[in-house]
């Protein structure tokens, strides 16, 4: 559970990076 959190958290992080 706590690794899917994550990952939801990494992409989220990766796509404002994308769009910055």
């Amino acid at each position: 559970m706590a690794m899917v959190s994550l990952q939801k958290l990494s992409e989220m992080q990766t796509m404002q990076y994308s769009c910055n």
